[in-house]
């Protein structure tokens, strides 16, 4: 059986390395908390609420921040947020990952898959 891969952020531009984790609320700030510990360092916290992105750098234009091209967003915002904010991250180019639910409604899931 081959080793696991290890995630390694060396060979990366340093834009590329950055993980977005949009939504800073009590699961965002458990998925940083995680990160920190994998020895994630460059991350941002993207929130409308100043002040709540624990030790990551902090951001509320998330347009701008995705003109950065990060490598990852973690969507853990509102549900209603999840489709909006998951598609213009996949546009930016950056691998998602979606809290639960994904959208709270079926036409936000089939969008998604499109």
């Amino acid at each position: 059986m081959p080793a696991p891969a290890r995630l390694s952020t060396e060979a990366r531009p340093a834009a590329r390395r950055t993980l977005v984790v949009a939504g800073t609320g009590s699961i965002g700030t458990r998925h940083i908390d995680n990160l920190r510990a994998l020895l994630f360092r460059d991350l941002v916290g993207f929130s409308g609420r100043p002040g709540s992105g624990r030790d990551a750098r902090e951001t509320h234009d998330l347009e701008a921040l995705l003109s950065e091209r990060p490598r990852a967003v973690l969507v853990c915002n509102p549900t209603a947020l999840h489709v909006r904010t998951a598609l213009a991250a996949a546009r930016a180019g950056a691998h998602l990952f979606l809290e639960k639910p994904l959208s709270h409604d079926l036409e936000g899931v089939a969008s998604l898959e499109r």
